[in-house]
């Protein structure tokens, strides 16, 4: 008689079948309901059945198996020492900060100055115009992330802007403004603002990295206001994407954790 130990892999040992003894298909016609389906119906039960026999004779093989010497309570998974560099595929959230507004004369836009504001123009006007209101959005990233904006929520299309966006990201104790356009100098609050890429109505996807004016772990709040100050105004939808950009690995020597980036061949 084998133990308990010697059983937990073979649960239906004590009422096996041998294949001799059980026919799977005579077995399923003494079902009750048998006797009222259709013979397609009766095949396809017959068929369930007899897949099942076959499971339960696999099943039953154990007392065998330990008789030829092999070892059936090995684990079904083997313990590894150490731990598991796992690989999950790439994802991706967006977040959509601004819907388009079509491109229209700025006097339609002049009720709605942005006062603290001043472009550095002699040409056009020094106080811009929203052209809708801001959009915020309060996230926090990984040490693997990136977050950038782009004209649609795949991340590809670029944004269209007449004439520039004003984007703040706010943190504890740490405030950054850039702005990206089609804009002269300007002054925010009475500070001077950086233009992103030079002056320009298209700013292509992924150029505007917000990884790179945070910090990581910390939440950050993140503002973005479509302003003009030329002859019209437009802008096209904006989103905040952000995407895995490798995994979090971790050096055996020094315990230190570093992002490994998809693709790149562990050393």
């Amino acid at each position: 008689m084998m133990n308990d130990s010697k059983n937990r892999h073979c649960p239906l040992h004590s009422t096996r079948h041998s294949s001799e003894s059980w026919n799977p298909v005579e077995f399923s016609q003494q079902i009750p309901a048998f006797a009222g389906m259709t013979e397609w119906m009766k095949r396809v039960t017959g068929q369930m059945v007899a897949a099942l026999g076959v499971a339960l004779i696999l099943l039953s093989g154990c007392a065998e198996l330990q008789e030829m010497g092999l070892d059936v309570d090995a684990p079904e998974m083997p313990s590894f020492s150490g731990t598991f560099d796992v690989i999950n595929p790439p994802s991706s959230d967006d977040i959509k900060l601004l819907d388009a507004v079509p491109r229209q004369p700025v006097l339609n836009f002049r009720s709605n100055p942005h006062l603290g504001v001043e472009v550095q123009t002699a040409g056009y006007s020094r106080r811009p115009y929203f052209l809708s209101s801001p959009a915020q959005v309060q996230f926090s990233l990984g040490q693997c992330q990136a977050a950038f904006l782009a004209g649609d929520d795949d991340g590809v299309l670029p944004i269209e802007v007449e004439n520039f966006l004003l984007i703040e990201v706010t943190q504890p104790e740490r405030d950054q403004v850039i702005a990206v356009g089609n804009v002269e100098p300007m002054l925010y609050r009475g500070k001077p603002v950086p233009l992103l890429g030079g002056k320009r109505s298209t700013i292509p996807a992924r150029e505007v990295r917000l990884e790179r004016l945070i910090r990581t772990g910390e939440p950050a709040t993140l503002t973005v206001t479509p302003l003009t100050n030329g002859d019209n105004g437009a802008v096209s939808d904006v989103y905040l994407v952000i995407e895995d950009t490798g995994r979090l690995v971790t050096d055996e020597a020094t315990g230190a954790t570093r992002c490994r980036p998809y693709g790149q061949r562990q050393n």
